[in-house]
């Protein structure tokens, strides 16, 4: 079988975990065991970086793209690891978050110019779908500053509801355009009948390789979404959003 590849993106609480759950369920039901994936935290280097991020000593003691730094260089290993190898094997493999967390979350913050052209040049195989989660700002994160079994909440500095909302205008504007995205409304709706109408069907469909429904393009032949560098005096950029092939940065 040809490896498949399934990101959840989504601002802070919007229900990844649940959802994941149910669909590595669904999947092992029918025999197929997913390679797991994360970002930030989804290899043992990894794991260390998400606590230098967000345990200790946390992105509010660090200076301007010192967590982007660090958010790439999960990245690499994350896609060397754990995706590369699993698509030449032909696993099914499900990422709780990847390259676009980056590309939003950035959005609220100063990120270095440099930093920013080695994401795109890094970014990695491109997923057969992106499930966005979201809904109402401060619904999600109260959600999920309400966690119990996490404590990695208050230290991120985009814990407030103005800056999640930005993050998910970035997502919505940078994803929707793209043909495997499919945008989930997690306000509502429990997760189990969110799994079976919006995020089981496309699956199924991706497994049985449907020709009408998803073309088997190469990983690299999806555009990415890129943000024009705007050069300022502080040697900073501000990110505006636009879509190009991928090795096109603007």
């Amino acid at each position: 079988m040809q490896g498949i590849f399934i990101d959840f993106e989504g601002i802070d609480g919007s229900g990844k975990g649940s959802l994941i759950r149910l669909l590595t369920e669904k999947l092992a039901s029918l025999g197929i065991e997913p390679v797991m994936g994360k970002e930030p935290g989804g290899t043992p280097l990894g794991s260390k970086i998400r606590e230098l991020l967000f345990k200790d000593p946390t992105t509010h003691a660090m200076a301007p793209s010192v967590c982007d730094c660090l958010f790439l260089a999960d990245h690499i290993q994350h896609v060397e690891k754990v995706i590369k190898p699993a698509l030449a094997a032909g696993r099914v493999i499900i990422s709780d978050r990847y390259a676009y967390t980056e590309f939003a979350y950035a959005c609220d913050r100063e990120v270095h110019p440099l930093i920013d052209q080695a994401y795109h040049e890094l970014t990695g195989p491109v997923p057969d779908i992106i499930f966005l989660l979201g809904g109402t700002p401060e619904n999600l994160l109260e959600r999920a500053q309400g966690r119990t079994e996490e404590t990695h909440q208050a230290g991120k500095k985009w814990n407030n509801a103005d800056s999640q909302r930005r993050i998910q205008d970035t997502y919505l504007r940078q994803l929707i355009p793209l043909p495997q995205t499919v945008w989930v409304d997690t306000d509502v709706l429990t997760p189990e009948v969110l799994f079976e109408r919006y995020l089981w069907p496309p699956v199924e469909k991706l497994l049985a390789r449907d020709q009408d429904a998803y073309s088997q393009k190469d990983h690299a032949a999806i555009p990415l979404p890129v943000r024009k560098l705007v050069p300022e005096p502080d040697g900073f950029v501000r990110r505006k959003t636009m879509m190009c092939p991928p090795g096109q940065v603007q």
